[in-house]
Order: structure tokens, then sequence, then C-alpha cells
């Protein structure tokens, strides 16, 4: 714990020169140390990586010679202003470890009140496709990527989704690198700390509900609500992404009540969903196309798991494929001649007589 602590803490320091003195090196090596950067930033935010503040606190103490008597980190307060947009000092916080850190660093809009908690469930029944049949438009809020120096690297939420006369607008998810990971472990930081909220929860749960196959998916990126920076997600990566985040089966239990106004209102004024609109029918055939290709991916992958365990096995599968082939056409052949024998011996008896 006391290595690790040294290390955090080298690397909580290191950063704000990273972000803020111009590069010594070549944009080849930039870019290698801004991907090593990534990775450590990533794993920094892992639940299984975390150690108590205290200790880090305690290392700064003896390292700078100062001491303090709360959980707050007098280097956060630069880091935090420089690197993500946040005034330690003015909002007066205390942190417990870095995941900790990052989840307050997430703007939570107070418009929400006091926030009731309740058992997790899936608010919205209606994706993004059919709330678009039904006459409700969606857009994008704003962008809430581009805040502060390390916004290439880590995630910035924004949880004020609104509705209001029929139009449903979502502040921008940026999808970077490791945005996933970071997502699940903030969540299962709520899952498992009490009074840390359930942000993060309930705003995974309101998007699993507007996402249910593809479609949905190429729609909220047309009105920029999904944005991707990274080039190697794909939409399928993002379909998974959302179907299992915040898995109620899988250890997610509580939630907060902020998006329910916002779900009983799409449900309640929705109104009829347009059948005859051609994108809604070509909703429906993808996912069943989807469901159809799903299944099949999953039948092909326990047959190889089965039946085709190492070479050996795939040449037996091979040839008795092959054996059953000939034996087909073997068949086949028969047949045909037994048809074709009883079809001309009549005609050669009688040529005979």
């Amino acid at each position: 714990m006391l290595l690790d602590g040294c290390y955090c803490l080298e690397r909580l320091l290191k950063l704000y020169d990273h972000f803020t003195k111009a590069p010594s090196f070549g944009e080849v090596d930039k870019e290698m140390e801004d991907n090593r950067l990534a990775v450590v930033l990533t794993d920094l935010t892992l639940l299984e990586n975390q150690i108590p503040f205290v200790v880090i606190l305690k290392l700064y103490s003896v390292l700078f010679k100062r001491k303090t008597t709360c959980y707050k980190f007098p280097g956060f307060e630069r880091v935090a202003k420089s690197l993500f947009d946040f005034d330690c000092s003015a909002n007066q916080i205390r942190v417990f470890h870095f995941l900790h850190f990052m989840h307050i660093l997430s703007p939570d809009n107070k418009c929400y009140g006091e926030v009731k908690y309740k058992k997790a469930t899936q608010e919205l029944r209606q994706c993004a496709v059919k709330l678009k049949a039904s006459g409700i438009t969606i857009t994008s809020s704003g962008n809430v990527g581009s805040v502060g120096l390390v916004s290439k690297f880590l995630d910035r939420f924004d949880f004020d989704i609104k509705y209001d006369n029929r139009e449903l607008r979502v502040p921008s998810l940026h999808i970077k690198r490791g945005t996933e990971e970071r997502w699940r472990n903030l969540i299962a930081l709520e899952q498992s700390e009490n009074g840390v909220g359930y942000k993060f929860t309930s705003y995974a749960l309101f998007f699993k509900g507007l996402i249910c196959c593809g479609h949905d998916i190429e729609l909220l990126k047309q009105e920029k609500v999904i944005v991707v920076d990274d080039p190697e997600v794909k939409d399928e990566d993002l379909l998974a992404m959302f179907r299992k985040m915040a898995n109620v089966k899988e250890g997610v239990e509580q939630m907060d009540c902020r998006y329910s106004k916002v779900c009983n209102d799409l449900h309640s004024n929705s109104g009829t969903v347009k059948f005859f609109v051609p994108r809604l029918w070509w909703h429906y055939c993808r996912r069943v196309l989807e469901w159809f290709r799903k299944e099949l991916k999953k039948s092909i992958q326990i047959f190889i798991k089965e039946y085709i365990p190492n070479f050996w096995a795939f040449l037996g599968v091979v040839a008795a494929t092959i054996l059953l082939a000939l034996t087909i056409l073997q068949t086949y052949y028969v047949v045909r001649d037994n048809n074709s024998s009883s079809v001309t011996r009549p005609s050669i008896l009688r040529y005979i007589e």
C-alpha cells in the first residue's frame, strides 16, 4: 500500500506538468506518451486499485512538510482546477480515493432538488426510434467533452436530461478509450459506498432504455447525443456496452428518481406510435436480424467448443461432413438410376418383341 501510494502521489503531481508544459519530444513520442497516460488513468479508476486517500495524504505531509487535518488533499486543488475545471476550495470536497475524486468531478445538476432512492429498474420503456416515430424530437443540449485539459483522456458526464414541449434534450455523451471500464467502476462505487448517490447508475439505466438495437445508436449519433471520440469503437461495441451497463442481474440494486418524471412524461405524451413509418418497420426488422445473428453466433460458438476443441477433432468433423455428403450423393444417384431403369425397360421389351 505504501508503494502504491507513492506511485499515485507521483502520478497526480506530474499530471499538471504533463498537460501545461510544452512537450520536448516529437509528435509520435507524444502520441505514445498520451496512449500510455490514458491506460494509466484508466487503471487508477478501477475499483480494485483504490487505496485509502489518507495514505496519500500522509505521504504528502511527509514530503512537503505540510500538516492537514482532513481528507482534502492540497495538491488536488491545482490538479482539479487545471485539468478538470473544478474548484475544490469553493466546493469543500472530501476525497476518499481517486475513483471517488472522479465521481465528485462529474457535475450533478442541482435542479433535481432532493433526490430519493429506490430499487434499480429500467424506467424508460420506449427506445429512441419509437420515441421519434411517435413525434418526439431528440436533440443534444450541449457539448461537455471539451471542458478541462484532461478531457481527451477522462470522461465528463452531464446528467441534465430534460423533456419539454415534445422535445427530449440530452447532453452529448462522449465515448473515449476506456469509457466503459470507468463508467462501470463508478457504478460499482455507488452500489458499494453509501452516501455518494446513484447518478451514474440512473444515467446508465436511462440510456439502456433509450437504446435497444443498433438503429437507436445510429439515430443518437446522428443527433449528436452520442459522440464517439475513439475511432476503434464500433456501433456493435456501443450496443454491447449499453446492454451490459447497470445490469440489475449482476449486483445493481439501487438508483435514484432523478429521471422518473422525464420517463413518465415521455410515456404519457408520446401518443400513438405511427406504425406506417418506414423507419419503424426497418427498426423491427433490424431487431429480428440482430437477434438471429446473435443466436447464430452463440450456436456456432457452442458447436466449436463442444465438437471442435482441437485440430484433430476439427479434422474428424471435416471427414464426417465429407462422408455424409458422399452418402447423400450416392443415395441420390442410386434412386435416379432405379427410376430411369423402371421407365426404359418396358420400351426395350416392346422393341425386342
